[in-house]
């Protein structure tokens, strides 16, 4: 935000923006003063020099990711599996650091630390949201980071995907589970997916509207999209 004023004989320029240090200068023609404006607005798009280190001091990790779960999460199609994953981050130390103070070894240490504890595909799922929060603050929120501290934190290797059905024994032996259990959906739930080879979400999300059914077959009785299935 760009101001400009005049004081006794003189025109007073100042050019302030969130995270950079206030600037001031005087001059005796308001065109003077109007090229400086420009000209420091200019300096501060192209480079981001000068800003205000104090700011990253007074802000840390877990501010950011508190933000970004109230104001970005609540939009996203996964929000709740988000916001979840987000209120485990705010348990470790690194997010008491301040913007100032975090580094990449952070991030790599709680990598190496998380390959010990998960799968790779969850880790590499956990850096990426990590690595757009900090994108989000520095390119929508005005943070003035320098850089994105995930960047180049190295993504672990993801294990390859398992290729093969259930024998039939694991598969009696599930159902014989879900017999067991107190939800009487869960059972051709389970059989749908196998069949379909369909994710929990595509299943979730199904309706009426998406089947494909023959004329004589009542649709409220399926839970189903229009695929083949197994004979």
């Amino acid at each position: 935000m760009a101001s400009l004023q005049r004081r006794n004989d003189k025109w007073q320029a100042r050019v302030r923006r969130i995270g950079h240090a206030p600037r001031s200068k005087n001059f005796i023609n308001r065109a003077d003063a109007l090229r400086w404006i420009r000209q420091t607005e200019q300096e501060l798009d192209r480079t981001g020099l000068a800003y205000d280190p104090s700011s990253l001091e007074r802000t840390t990790v877990a501010d950011l990711l508190r933000r970004y779960v109230r104001d970005v999460t609540p939009g996203k199609r996964g929000h709740a599996s988000e916001a979840k994953r987000i209120e485990v981050f705010l348990r470790y130390d690194w997010t008491k650091l301040s913007l100032a103070r975090i580094t990449p070894q952070a991030f790599t240490r709680h990598r190496d630390k998380r390959l010990g504890e998960v799968e790779a595909g969850t880790v590499i799922r956990e850096l990426g949201l990590l690595r757009t929060v900090f994108e989000v603050a520095r390119r929508e929120w005005d943070i003035p980071l320098q850089a994105n501290p995930l960047a180049n934190v190295r993504k672990p290797k993801a294990a390859t995907g398992r290729n093969r059905r259930l024998r039939a024994d694991e598969l009696a032996a599930l159902l014989a589970a879900c017999a067991e259990g107190r939800t009487k959906w869960l059972e051709p739930g389970i059989r749908l997916a196998i069949e379909t080879g369909m994710r929990r979400g595509e299943l979730l999300n199904m309706r009426c509207a998406d089947l494909d059914l023959p004329l004589n077959f009542h649709p409220a009785a399926v839970r189903a999209l229009a695929v083949s299935v197994t004979p």
